[in-house]
């Protein structure tokens, strides 16, 4: 990936009408209650507003700030409406306090009323979460509504290990030949013409 398209990774630019400080106050106060927004600047030359969303649907958001900011976001300029956003794999790992089968299934369930998700683990008191285009944060506030539980984001740290380990553990699958017939007794026919069966029969 070139540093130019690395930069621009996430980026999206509105088209602004600005007269006062009470619009842009307006522009702000809307763009910063968007789930998924990390950063935010205005072009007050360019009528711009440039935000930083790696996660966000840009249509959604958009549509978003021009309702509550009363009309005072014209048009989306980047991304163009028609060009779609690949969708990328993100793991949320929570660190929760689980302690027994009913907190877990209370917070599978939760888990799995998030949009997008695609899968949900339990393991030592962590909740790995997989889905397309999630956002650590809302994750994490909906598991715990959901749940009735407290959630923390696991450490960067942690979430790389548990993922290290995840992948280590597939590999190791993947070289292992998987046998056909596992616990099978092999039964072979006796052997009634050898010469190393006492018993067997003599041709002559």
């Amino acid at each position: 990936m070139s540093e130019e398209k690395k930069k621009d990774e996430g980026q999206i630019v509105l088209e602004t009408k600005i007269t006062c400080d009470k619009c842009r106050y307006k522009i702000l106060k809307a763009t910063v209650s968007y789930p998924g927004v990390e950063d935010v600047s205005i072009d007050l030359k360019g009528n711009k507003l440039i935000l930083k969303a790696p996660n966000v649907d840009p249509n959604k958001l958009f549509e978003f700030i021009k309702k509550k900011s009363g009309g005072k976001v014209t048009k989306l300029l980047y991304p163009t409406p028609n060009e779609k956003k690949e969708p990328i794999e993100v793991t949320v790992v929570l660190k929760m306090n689980i302690d027994c089968l009913s907190c877990e299934k209370k917070i599978i369930k939760a888990a799995w009323k998030i949009k997008d998700v695609c899968s949900v683990r339990i393991e030592n008191q962590t909740v790995v979460i997989k889905g397309w285009n999630l956002d650590q944060n809302k994750v994490r506030s909906d598991v715990s509504k959901y749940a009735g539980k407290h959630a923390d984001i696991a450490p960067a740290k942690e979430a790389n290990d548990k993922k290290k380990k995840e992948n280590n553990a597939a590999t190791q699958q993947e070289k292992e030949p998987a046998e056909l017939y596992p616990n099978t007794l092999l039964v072979y026919h006796p052997q009634y013409f050898s010469d190393e069966n006492p018993n067997a029969c003599i041709v002559m």
